[in-house]
């Protein structure tokens, strides 16, 4: 991580970023690169004393961390409701209000130092953002069938997801479910969970990121 970081250029990675966000077909505007810069630069400030993410490669912030987050966009109405739980360093639902000023965003993390780095990062970036420093479970009955779009990247297994998400989102609202192209975790599901919860799997993506090429698959619930 030490040798990517060091060799690693903020200024190097916009162009990066600008082409690899084009081949998945979103433009992004002069403010939006500037936050992003400002994002990659609170990440490589952070990450020195916080284990927000590992960096094998100067695609990955660029690659394997925004545009990967951006991959929903299509998934994700301007003005919907999103919680992002387990987010981490704010993926994906910061690099998503980025794109998209107009969501709500609330943002929901167990780890202390992760919740005060977003919380020096939405300052920074001049962003709106519900930052709770809390597990899903604990969340209480305020929240309860309240968003759009429910999504975790990395943070919950499948069933932890739906399971979650079902007591979350709003009528008509969407789950969605990050995963790699490998992942088995829909077939691994219990028999009959989803009728359980009362959801069906709408649509699975799959997809290539830019320029690496890794395989994505984004599970769509409704």
């Amino acid at each position: 991580m030490r040798n990517a970081e060091s060799n690693h250029s903020v200024r190097d990675s916009l162009p990066v970023l600008i082409k690899a966000a084009a081949e998945i077909g979103i433009s992004l505007s002069q403010t939006q690169l500037e936050q992003f810069r400002l994002y990659e630069q609170e990440l490589l400030f952070w990450n020195r004393r916080v284990n927000l993410i590992s960096m094998k490669s100067p695609l990955d912030i660029p690659v394997k961390h925004f545009t990967d987050s951006l991959t929903l966009a299509e998934f994700v109405p301007d003005g919907s409701r999103l919680l992002d739980i387990g987010t981490g360093a704010g993926f994906p639902g910061m690099p998503l209000k980025i794109l998209k000023p107009a969501i709500s965003l609330t943002l929901v993390e167990s780890n202390g130092r992760k919740v005060s780095f977003l919380k020096e990062l939405a300052r920074k970036l001049q962003v709106q953002a519900e930052i709770l420093h809390s597990r899903a479970e604990d969340l209480g009955e305020q929240y309860r069938g309240v968003f759009d779009i429910v999504v975790s990247r990395a943070g919950l297994r499948l069933r932890e997801l739906l399971e979650a998400g079902v007591f979350f989102k709003a009528p008509g609202g969407k789950i969605l479910a990050m995963k790699g192209r490998d992942s088995r975790e829909e077939e691994a599901l219990p028999e009959g969970v989803i009728n359980r919860l009362g959801i069906v799997l709408a649509r699975t993506r799959e997809l290539q990121l830019p320029i690496t090429g890794d395989g994505r698959k984004i599970y769509i619930f409704q």
